[in-house]
């Protein structure tokens, strides 16, 4: 599809917003107030946490669907999430075919956090399937440690989490651990019959898919709210390897304000156990943090920006 073949009609003020994650890509056309007008979904664009082969393709379809849904012309397009070995190149080569005249930009995960409460300088914690943190100095800066991807980093991400849950049913099942609740919601969870199924979905690298590792969080989450020890024992050793990163990065920035505001985004921070692991670690450290309330939905700042971006530009 070239642009006016069948969408020829530029929106003033709608923007088209992506957002690539480990779990899957985002794309949301979004209206002058910032409501999402149309949205759709294909895989991740990194080969981190899921085969990348056929990206392209499916990425170029799904953004053909969400133009034609509104039959419009965005006037800007943001793209976030597109980290390590993401596929970047297939992703601005669908937006140059399709809008080679929208200007488009790119941000981090944890710049969106800190730009949805207008912070200039900052931390941003990011922790959905990965886990990594961002910050901008006050000098303008920026800076991001942890992101390594599940076979060396992301603790205390959903990914991190779900693995641990399903560790910890897997010696349940085989009466090598203490007994948990996890053991029953992985049955529950994946409709199988034990654990062992699930190698059944192990690909060629010799890896089940991270996303289907990560959903598995919110299982662990579930079971903790039960009171099951070792589910909750996981849940704040998560958030206490996200408060130490936390740490980490306060210790290599250079702030000019205090306390140092702290922005937490990403799917994990559903946990309450986690974030009150996070903050008894950030309590023993020797830095203050000033706390915003947590940005679930990281495109919601995407548009946001754009949005702004859009109205300066047009006045």
């Amino acid at each position: 599809m070239q642009e006016g073949s069948t969408i020829d009609t530029k929106n003033d003020m709608t923007c088209l917003a992506i957002e690539s994650g480990g779990s899957g890509t985002r794309l949301a056309l979004a209206g002058p107030d910032e409501t999402i007008l149309h949205e759709a979904h294909c895989r991740s664009a990194s080969p981190l946490y899921r085969d990348a082969n056929g990206f392209q393709a499916e990425f170029a379809g799904t953004l053909d669907r969400v133009l034609q849904a509104e039959g419009v012309i965005p006037e800007a397009i943001a793209v976030v999430g597109l980290a390590g070995p993401a596929d970047r190149a297939s992703i601005h080569a669908a937006l140059k075919h399709r809008l080679p005249r929208v200007p488009r930009i790119e941000h981090s995960e944890g710049e969106l956090g800190l730009a949805r409460y207008d912070l200039q300088e900052g931390i941003a914690l990011v922790a959905g399937t990965g886990a990594s943190c961002h910050a901008i100095d006050h000098q303008g800066a920026r800076s991001a440690i942890g992101g390594y991807g599940p076979q060396f980093g992301d603790e205390g991400s959903a990914y991190w989490i779900g693995r641990e849950g399903l560790r910890a049913a897997f010696r349940a099942e085989q009466k090598r651990g203490e007994e948990t609740k996890l053991l029953e919601a992985a049955r529950d969870f994946y409709h199988i019959e034990s654990p062992w199924q699930l190698l059944d979905e192990v690909q060629a690298g010799g890896h089940i898919a991270a996303p289907r590792v990560a959903e598995f969080a919110a299982a662990v989450d579930g079971v903790a709210a039960d009171w099951d020890k070792t589910a909750r024992a996981i849940l704040e050793e998560a958030g206490t390897h996200l408060g130490n990163l936390v740490i980490d990065m306060a210790a290599r920035t250079d702030f000019d304000v205090e306390p140092i505001p702290l922005v937490f985004t990403g799917g994990v921070f559903h946990a309450k156990r986690v974030l009150s692991a996070i903050e008894a670690t950030l309590s023993r450290s020797p830095y203050l943090f000033a706390y915003h309330p947590v940005v679930l939905e990281p495109i919601s700042g995407l548009i946001r920006l754009l949005q702004r971006d859009i109205t300066i530009r047009n006045t």
